[in-house]
Formats: C-alpha cells, structure tokens, sequence
C-alpha cells in the first residue's frame, strides 16, 4: 500500500512539473510574440484572399466596396458619399480624401480597386 502511494505522490508530482512547465512555456512573451505574428500573417492572407477581383470605386455599390479589407458600412457610405459630391474618382489614391481611408488601408486596398 506504501509503495501505491509514493508512486501517485511522484505521479502527481511530476503532472504538476508538467503543467507549470507548459504554463510558463505557453505564456512567455517570446512565444505570445511568435503566436501573433503568425496569427496576424493569417489574418492578413485571408484579408487579401477574400478579394479576388478588382472594384471599380467609381461603380461599386455599399456592399461590393465592403468586400475590402478594412472598409466597412460606414466607410463604404462615406465613399459613395465622396463619388456623388465630387463626381467620381479620378485616380484610386484619391479614394484617401475619404475619412476612415487612410495610408494604411489603402495600401492594403490598392491592388484591389480601379477607377476606369
């Protein structure tokens, strides 16, 4: 019976070894570090597969510009909004005089829109 219990003690013993080990390993920054970049590199080519076409910015209704990454109901609105009062777009970078378009996005836009 002794011997039953010293071989759960070290059992047990060496579980919890094992999970503050995994606890550590699972939470250190390095790793958390490494976790998101690659999590974000994900994110980043399913953003760019979800766009498979080009979108003319002067033509697209709200719910084909909201197949941008990044662009919204609220931002495609405003788009449309900015087309309507300024007669269209002349050049895709234009579409940055749009508020909640800025550098960013539309770099990450830019391969995806046309204005012809």
């Amino acid at each position: 019976m002794e011997s039953r219990k010293t071989i759960l003690f070290y059992f047990s013993a060496a579980a919890a070894v094992f999970l503050l080990f995994c606890l550590w390993y699972f939470t250190s920054a390095e790793n958390m570090e490494t976790y998101n970049t690659e999590r974000k590199a994900v994110i980043h080519m399913a953003e760019e597969a979800e766009v498979s076409r080009l979108i003319n910015i002067n033509t697209a209704d709200a719910e084909e510009l909201e197949e941008l990454p990044h662009i919204g109901e609220k931002t495609a609105e405003r788009i449309i909004a900015y087309r309507e009062e300024n007669g269209g777009f002349l050049s895709p970078e234009e579409i940055m005089n749009v508020k909640g378009v800025g550098e960013s996005t539309y770099n990450d836009i830019k391969d995806n829109i046309i204005t012809e």
